[in-house]
């Protein structure tokens, strides 16, 4: 990269990122792309929560019917909604109120893991949701040279499918990109290399060649000590964690890493270039640096919410 493009892929940077985490992403090592879901192609915000309560609270507030426990489902809201510190999943109020008379570890299985999920579309689709709006897609597309992309989620393949249904993500030829929480053997992705390792294993990646993107820092530490590059999405709400040893670099949205990756395409030689990203650059040329940099940093300023209902929901816990 010449060093005009340097300069504008640094300035690109500087709107994109905050709190000085500025490393060294280097799209040219980047041959494949494995994506955190909910936070990350899923942005949180406050009609996500709404929805999965009303998800959760359905399918738990029939188990414990099943149990034989009338609850108020008014009472179940009231503990769904109570400020959660708790690490594990067991240990949220919701459950935690219940221990006593029923065994909470029948809740934690595969069978309602779907079945939350199951409701969790059904809750989205009523609520509209996803809906992304056109910016996001077409961020999203520019990284359509980069064909190997995954989808690495605690939650199911079933909400893996609808949310990428709705948003067309480049690489998804099949459905065999999506790791789901069971697929991974519910193992964490904070907890070790295993699913990173399955997916390189299954795939015939290397991991040195791999960019990891979630919202989570302690997600990204196996990732990077494999080899990966790892990008922290956080938005202003997020405090940045006080280290940031295993985040190559930080950005905003999902939609900011594809502009940056369109601005960063643009100003490499042809030498250093798949034929898929060489024919990506059209003719466009970085000539247009300063329109270029103008319309990336709209879009990196844009809330992720504000364009259309770019909303989805997120069942964070890992069953």
């Amino acid at each position: 990269m010449d060093e005009q493009g340097q300069s504008q892929v640094q300035k690109l940077s500087s709107v994109f990122m905050f709190d000085g985490v500025t490393k060294d992403l280097d799209w040219n090592k980047v041959s494949f792309i494995i994506w955190d879901l909910d936070g990350v192609l899923c942005p949180d915000d406050d009609v996500a929560d709404e929805i999965t309560v009303i998800a959760l609270n359905k399918v738990f507030g029939q188990f414990l019917a099943d149990q034989g426990l009338d609850v108020d489902p008014d009472f179940l809201n009231y503990l769904a909604n109570q400020v959660d510190t708790s690490e594990r999943f067991e240990d949220k109020p919701l459950f935690k109120a219940f221990e006593d008379q029923v065994d909470i570890s029948q809740f934690m299985t595969p069978e309602y893991h779907a079945k939350v999920h199951e409701a969790l579309i059904e809750t989205a689709r009523s609520y509209g949701l996803p809906a992304y709006c056109e910016q996001t897609v077409q961020a999203l597309g520019h990284l359509d040279p980069i064909q190997q992309q995954y989808i690495l989620t605690h939650s199911s393949k079933l909400w893996a499918e609808y949310v990428l249904g709705q948003l067309r993500l480049p690489g998804f030829q099949t459905q065999d990109n999506v790791y789901d929480y069971e697929r991974v053997g519910f193992k964490s992705k904070a907890d070790g290399p295993q699913a990173f390792l399955q997916i390189c294993e299954e795939h015939g990646l290397d991991p040195s060649r791999g960019l990891f993107i979630d919202n989570t820092y302690l997600n990204l530490i196996k990732a990077s000590e494999l080899g990966f590059q790892t990008i922290l999405i956080l938005n202003e709400k997020d405090p940045l964690p006080a280290d940031t040893a295993h985040v190559t670099a930080q950005f905003k949205s999902a939609m900011a890493v594809g502009d940056h990756y369109r601005l960063a395409e643009r100003h490499q030689h042809e030498d250093q270039l798949s034929k898929a990203e060489i024919e990506a650059r059209g003719t466009d040329s970085p000539v247009e640096d300063q329109s270029s940099l103008a319309c990336a940093s709209q879009a990196g300023d844009q809330d992720p919410g504000a364009c259309g209902t770019d909303q989805a929901s997120d069942f964070r816990a890992a069953m």
